[in-house]
């Protein structure tokens, strides 16, 4: 089974984390960048899922220091539409954003994608 770390919390970080354990995934989530960080070193994670709505970390740049330390997939969903943070994140380290309203089947397909791209599936 697949171990997804969800960071952000709140009710769309809670919405992937039911989208994820429905298709067999294990999900754990983290609502602080140290919680995040925290997992990170104590579990073994095959892909983190960002979700770009919460206040007390700073998701734009979690990827970066993620980045640094790891090669395993990253996905980020971000609630706007500012080209310019996809780009940035790209850039910085992130394998595949998206930008909400996201269609459930589109999210999988790109988890599959990122997951078998890097032979974890």
């Amino acid at each position: 089974m697949k171990k997804i770390l969800i960071i952000g919390k709140g009710k769309k970080a809670a919405k992937f984390f039911s989208i994820f354990t429905n298709q067999r995934f294990l999900c754990l989530q983290a609502n602080t960048e140290l919680e995040a960080f925290t997992y990170f070193e104590k579990e073994s994670i095959d892909l983190f899922l960002i979700v770009d709505s919460f206040t007390d970390i700073n998701g734009r740049h979690i990827y970066e220091k993620i980045r640094k330390r790891s090669t395993l997939p990253i996905i980020i969903i971000f609630n706007d539409e500012e080209i310019s943070d996809v780009v940035r994140a790209l850039r910085g380290g992130a394998d595949v954003c998206l930008i909400e309203p996201i269609d459930k089947d589109e999210l999988l397909a790109r988890t599959e994608a990122v997951l078998r791209r890097s032979r974890i599936i």
